[in-house]
């Protein structure tokens, strides 16, 4: 660290996406656009850490953006939260970029949405909405180096993934009651013996043993005859 300020240092606009929850999918949608057009997206579902107070977070966020996307359709015409949010951007002088999912008028929130310009992105496709993309790039100086540094969705690391993946490969194997290894510990036990025994056997104490009984076999026979 010298102490020297890096000129270099990207600094990428934040754009806060207002929406309602029926509208999670298409605000997703957005925030990937942004994030490959070198501008950081953040929408509350996906953004808000565990835990933390809901109201507060999206306050510290409005602040801390430098824009706001209104993704706008008849449920977020008549939501509260997206009414408080307005406001916010507004008191914070904030730009406010109006988006149209729907044919539907401004209502609740006409007396905020008069004064700016619509965009409308009624067919959800990616290259409808890149005008206005285009438009916020301008605006904020946003350059192809910008671009370039916009982070790569998040995976989870190798490490995790191979752990994960030897779990499910590798189920542990059941462990056996007491009396179970016991008796197993006995059986090989005996086994053991048995097999020690029938190699402790000398081949030339079995011959004689077998010469003997010949031996006896034919003095009966003598006696006999």
């Amino acid at each position: 660290m010298n102490g020297k300020h890096d000129d270099t240092a990207i600094v990428r606009p934040k754009a806060f996406i207002s929406h309602h929850s029926s509208q999670v999918e298409t605000a997703r949608q957005l925030k990937r656009m942004l994030d490959t057009n070198g501008i950081s997206g953040w929408m509350a579902p996906d953004d808000i850490d565990p835990g933390r107070p809901f109201d507060k977070a999206i306050i510290e966020q409005v602040r801390k953006s430098d824009l706001i996307i209104l993704l706008f359709c008849a449920q977020s015409d008549q939501s509260r939260h997206v009414k408080r949010e307005l406001m916010m951007a507004e008191n914070e002088d904030k730009f406010i970029y109006p988006v149209r999912l729907e044919e539907a008028d401004a209502d609740g929130l006409a007396y905020w949405l008069n004064d700016y310009q619509w965009v409308d992105w009624f067919d959800g496709k990616d290259q409808t909405i890149q005008r206005m993309i285009n438009k916020i790039k301008g605006q904020f100086k946003v350059s192809e180096r910008d671009e370039a540094a916009a982070p790569a969705p998040s995976h989870s690391s190798p490490a995790k993934r191979e752990i994960s993946d030897r779990a499910h490969a590798e189920p542990p194997s059941p462990v056996q009651p007491p009396s179970a290894r016991h008796e197993q510990s006995r059986e090989g036990s005996q086994t053991d013996l048995s097999q020690d025994a029938g190699q402790s056997q000398n081949p030339l104490f079995s011959k004689s043993v077998i010469i003997v009984a010949i031996i006896a076999a034919a003095v009966v026979l003598l006696e006999i005859f």
